[in-house]
C-alpha cells in the first residue's frame, strides 16, 4: 500500500500544501474511503495495514484508562474490531457495540468470533456522518477524528453528543501535537493526513472541536505509546 496508493499521493504534496485540497481525487478518482469501498482487495490490505500500525497502541490504551464500572462501550468507526475485542477480553463485564460501515462488518464479526467475545458484541452498521446509536456509557473513537477536516469532525462529534445519555463519556484516541518545534511523529503524519483530507491536531484545536460539538474536553490522559486519550463529557 505504501508503494502504491500512498506513493502516488505523496507526488501531490506540493499541490496539497499550496491549495489545502486533498490529493485523493486526483490520484484515486474519489475520496480515500470511497476508493476503498470500490476496491475490496485493497480495502483488505488497508485493514491489515491499520491492524499492524494500531495494535501496538491497544495495550497501552487499556492500561491508561479505567473501563471498569461501565456497562456498554461503543467503538465508533471500530473497523476490524481489534480494539473493542481486546477491551472485551480484558473486561468480561462489559458489553460492546461496534459501529462502522457495512463493508467492514464481516471483518469485525470474524474478529469477535476469533476472540470468543461475539456473544457480548453487537455489530451495528451505519455512517457516523449521519447518526450514531444511542445510550452507550462510553463512545470510543480511535484514529477516527484525524481522518476528517474540522467541519466533518464536528459533525461526527455532534452525532455522538446527540446519542449520549447523562453520564456518558466520549474518548478520542489520537496523538496530540505538542507545542514548540521538537520532534513529534504526528507532525509528519499531519502531512500524510493532508493528502487524504484529514489532519492531526494540537490540544487547543481539540478543545475547539469539542466545544463546537457541545462537549467539554475534561482531561487528556497520556499512554506509554505516543497516543493520548482525550475524555469528553456533556457540560
Amino acid at each position: 500500500m505504501v508503494g502504491s496508493e500512498f506513493y502516488h499521493l505523496w507526488g501531490q504534496l506540493l499541490s496539497s500544501v499550496k491549495t489545502g485540497e486533498d490529493a485523493t481525487r486526483i490520484t484515486l478518482g474519489s475520496s480515500f474511503f470511497e476508493y476503498m469501498t470500490r476496491n475490496p482487495e485493497r480495502h483488505r490490505l488497508y485493514d491489515d495495514c491499520m491492524r499492524a500500525v494500531h495494535d501496538p497502541e491497544t495495550a497501552p490504551m487499556l492500561a491508561a484508562y479505567d473501563f471498569s464500572g461501565c456497562e456498554t462501550v461503543m467503538d465508533v468507526g471500530g473497523g476490524n474490531g481489534s480494539l473493542l475485542g481486546a477491551l472485551l477480553c480484558k473486561h468480561p463485564e462489559v458489553q460492546g457495540i461496534l459501529f462502522d460501515l457495512p463493508s467492514v462488518a464481516e471483518s469485525a464479526r470474524q474478529t469477535m468470533e476469533k476472540l470468543g467475545v461475539s456473544s457480548r458484541c453487537v455489530i451495528s452498521p451505519g455512517s457516523f456522518l449521519e447518526t450514531v446509536p444511542a445510550d452507550a456509557d462510553i463512545y470510543l473513537l480511535r484514529h477516527v477524528i484525524h481522518d476528517w477536516q474540522d467541519e466533518d469532525a464536528v459533525t461526527i462529534l455532534k452525532n455522538c453528543r446527540k446519542a449520549m445519555k447523562a453520564g456518558s463519556r466520549i474518548l478520542i484516541a489520537e496523538t496530540v501535537i505538542p507545542a514548540g518545534n521538537g520532534f513529534c511523529f504526528a507532525k509528519w503524519l499531519d502531512l500524510m493526513m493532508l493528502l487524504v483530507n484529514g489532519r492531526e491536531r494540537t490540544e487547543p484545536e481539540f478543545r475547539n472541536l469539542f466545544s463546537q460539538a457541545g462537549l467539554k474536553l475534561q482531561r487528556i490522559l497520556p499512554t506509554s505509546h505516543e497516543i493520548s486519550i482525550l475524555e469528553g463529557v456533556i457540560p
